[in-house]
């Protein structure tokens, strides 16, 4: 049984020529496979990314507080937080009045919008901030309600 030019051997690396071969088996249009930027090119798109931080250029970054947001959410303090406001609304969407279903806590002033007006940076200033605790500022939707929120995923990040 002889193996054909085109096949992958576990170890060793692919060529260019061997890509395009797949490529044009597989009738894959890929437009820029085995073609190298030219060093003009390569020099303006380094240009384009110096000074400016990607970061700030793209439409969902939020001023690096994801971070500490993942943080805090991974907290046994958030987690006591979602029972109390479940245990508090027995349980049953707020909105609709169905229960049996999936179930979120869901903060009516944004979670986002406290760590930053708190300033909080790490999760000691987190466990010591009440407004974050409080559940009054809690109430139980399933994911259809919670969707339909204002804040819904970070909808609304703007500090009001």
């Amino acid at each position: 049984m002889a193996r054909s030019s085109t096949t992958f051997k576990k170890g060793h690396g692919t060529s260019d020529a061997l890509k395009i071969a797949n490529a044009n088996r597989c009738r894959i249009n890929i437009p820029h496979l085995g073609k190298n930027h030219s060093d003009k090119v390569k020099k303006q798109i380094s240009d384009s990314r110096k000074g400016k931080g990607l970061r700030e250029r793209n439409g969902a970054w939020n001023g690096g507080t994801s971070k500490i947001v993942k943080l805090v959410r991974v907290m046994p303090e958030y987690s006591q937080w979602r029972s109390n406001i479940f245990q508090r609304d027995n349980w049953t969407c707020k909105t609709c009045n169905k229960n049996g279903i999936y179930l979120t806590a869901h903060h009516i002033k944004s979670f986002i919008n406290i760590i930053k007006e708190n300033n909080i940076s790490n999760t000691i200033e987190a466990r010591n901030c009440r407004e974050l605790w409080d559940i009054n500022n809690g109430v139980t939707l399933c994911e259809n309600c919670h969707s339909l929120t204002d804040n819904y995923k970070g909808r609304a990040t703007k500090i009001k």
